[in-house]
């Protein structure tokens, strides 16, 4: 008669996961001001999903996979270690539910499997996953736990990686929240901490010696970088260069002299901010020497033409004239 311990090990061969021949990895992000999701997905054979979350350490992580297959299963490992690494959940023990306060704060993650004895016979299961993290992370209290990719102790600088197109900075640590101006590829931002808001993380940033611009970017459209460097800053100002330009707000109405200042990026690269007749601001990224992005509205149709050094920018009505030498230099 085989005896417990044989039998144990059996038991524990039968569940382990297989080794995954097919792994997908899957960063997910909660929509904006949700704080949770529902994942389907297909698996077959020694396939595996590897799903990453972002959380915070204190909140309530909780996972429920289910399946009509139930060889399906789990296995939740902390920040910093992946499957094959000791888990920190393990499905198949559990019931496919997870419902625990996590005890640090970083990149989650949750790879879904078939349990070895049904990946060997080629099995297939489809799945839900259902995630929720919560309470929201407070973004005014202190961030708990170490973070190398930037909770805390952080680089002091980092760089956005736009790629072709430029992306966003908003008021607050969410997708939905109001964009306050866009950056292209290059940028230098000052890195004032991160926090972990629905599913990923999200980093307080700054403009380099601006305390009033202090507004928010996804943690995974930075990069660690040193302090910008070129032109010598105006005496008091965040800007390289300060002037007027004319700018006209309404069509058809004749230009008037509007202050601009200009944060210069590095070749063809600049955000020009221009204090409009009307007490606020107008705000457009400049890439590769042209108008490439703008604070307005998401619908907003930003055209411009060229006369010369001399660059002709249309915002809906709105009107600005901005030599090259305001982007560039000289």
């Amino acid at each position: 008669m085989m005896n417990l311990r044989a039998l144990f090990l059996l038991l524990f061969a039968f569940v382990l996961p297989a080794h995954a021949d097919d792994v997908k990895t899957i960063a997910v992000h909660f929509a904006p001001g949700k704080s949770g999701t529902v994942i389907k997905g297909t698996i077959k054979g020694r396939q595996s999903i590897v799903y990453t979350l972002g959380a915070e350490a204190g909140q309530n992580l909780r996972v429920v996979l289910r399946a009509k297959n139930l060889a399906t299963s789990f296995n939740l490992y902390a920040p910093g270690s992946k499957p094959g690494d000791a888990a920190l959940a393990i499905g198949d023990s559990i019931d496919n539910r997870f419902n625990g306060v996590l005890p640090q704060s970083g990149v989650y993650t949750i790879d879904v499997f078939l349990i070895r004895a049904a990946a060997r016979r080629n099995e297939t299961s489809s799945f839900t996953l259902e995630l929720t993290v919560a309470p929201k992370v407070d973004v005014s209290a202190p961030v708990k736990n170490d973070f190398a990719d930037g909770l805390q102790g952080g680089p002091d600088f980092w760089r956005v990686t736009a790629g072709a197109n430029p992306i966003a900075m908003r008021s607050a640590p969410s997708a939905n929240a109001k964009i306050v101006m866009r950056f292209t590829d290059g940028a230098i931002l000052r890195n004032l901490g991160c926090r972990m808001a629905e599913g990923t993380r999200w980093c307080q940033v700054q403009f380099p010696g601006d305390p009033a611009g202090v507004d928010w970017m996804r943690g995974d459209q930075l990069r660690e970088s040193g302090p910008p460097k070129g032109d010598v800053l105006v005496p008091g100002t965040p800007f390289h260069a300060t002037g007027t330009i004319p700018c006209s707000l309404a069509k058809g109405q004749p230009t008037s002299p509007c202050r601009f200042g200009v944060i210069r990026q590095g070749p063809g690269r600049a955000v020009v901010t221009i204090l409009l007749p009307n007490g606020t601001k107008r705000t457009i990224g400049f890439d590769n020497s042209v108008p490439s992005s703008s604070d307005a509205q998401d619908d907003a149709r930003l055209s411009f033409a060229r006369n010369g050094d001399l660059l002709l920018i249309s915002i809906n009505a709105e009107r600005y004239e901005i030599p090259d030498a305001v982007v560039n230099g000289g």
